[in-house]
């Protein structure tokens, strides 16, 4: 019995939350799961987003075919592209006119569609697709010390109950 207890102590003195409260490592091992759970479904949207890019969208060229009035008054131009021989127009939002000026004074667009349905367009020339490695980097981390949260409340109530 004593040599169970001195094994229990060599155990508790190797793990460094088994000197936190319980109350408290409960809460820790809560949080830290929350945070891991989190960033790990906002790195699994990326990816799928970034999945959807490349196999169900495809990009075409545009040209601005006319201006017309924008959301807030200013003129956006409306951009006409074609997809499997049907034609199709898309206007421009005023405030994205900013960040276009060159495809503005080329007259030309870049527009990413959606396969299934063509009609459905991104108009933009700084098109940046999804990035989800920093999600998932955060996830891992977050991960692992759940993980080492879990194991160590695990073995201390394991070790109460024996």
């Amino acid at each position: 019995m004593t040599q169970d207890k001195q094994s229990a102590g060599i155990d508790n003195r190797n793990d460094p939350f088994g000197e936190m409260p319980l109350p408290q490592h409960c809460f820790a091992a809560f949080v830290a799961t929350s945070v891991a759970l989190i960033f790990a479904i906002s790195a699994h949207n990326g990816y799928r987003l970034t999945q959807a890019f490349e196999q169900e969208s495809a990009v075409v060229n545009g040209k601005v075919i006319r201006f017309q009035q924008g959301q807030n008054g200013n003129l956006s131009p409306v951009v006409a592209y074609s997809f499997q021989g049907q034609s199709y127009e898309h206007p421009v939002p005023s405030k994205d006119g900013r960040y276009n000026m060159e495809a503005l004074r080329a007259g030309s667009f870049h527009v990413r569609l959606l396969k299934s349905d063509p009609e459905v367009a991104l108009v933009s020339n700084w098109e940046q697709p999804p990035v989800y490695w920093p999600w998932a980097t955060i996830a891992g981390a977050a991960g692992l010390v759940s993980s080492c949260l879990l194991l160590s409340l695990i073995r201390r109530v394991v070790q109460r109950f024996m």
